[in-house]
């Protein structure tokens, strides 16, 4: 990745063989991390709930739930003051015009 830019990645957490979660999602910030990437944001996104209703039978006989999530990390390599220099901040006001 060149210097002043932003990787995305959209991940959700998973489980191992005995059904416990590993923290893929920190896992995969460290990664990042020790790369030389700054985290930037992390953003929750919502995934239908009735998804879910359709898996939750299996899972609710553990007592584990559905997840209806998923996390979008946004890491960052280079200077954070040069950001404004590379992704000026956009103009949408023209979406209020009539």
């Amino acid at each position: 990745l060149n210097d002043n830019r932003f990787a995305v990645f959209v991940v959700g957490d998973i489980r191992d063989k005995n059904g416990v979660y590993r923290d893929f999602i920190s896992d995969t910030i460290k990664c990042f991390k020790d790369c030389g990437l700054k985290l930037y944001n992390n953003i929750i996104i919502s995934k239908p709930i009735g998804n879910a209703a359709l898996r939750a039978g299996k899972y609710m006989n553990n007592r584990k739930v559905c997840l209806v999530h998923e996390h979008m990390i946004v890491m960052y390599k280079g200077n954070l003051k040069k950001i404004n220099e590379n992704f000026p901040i956009l103009d949408f006001s023209y979406l209020n015009e009539e």
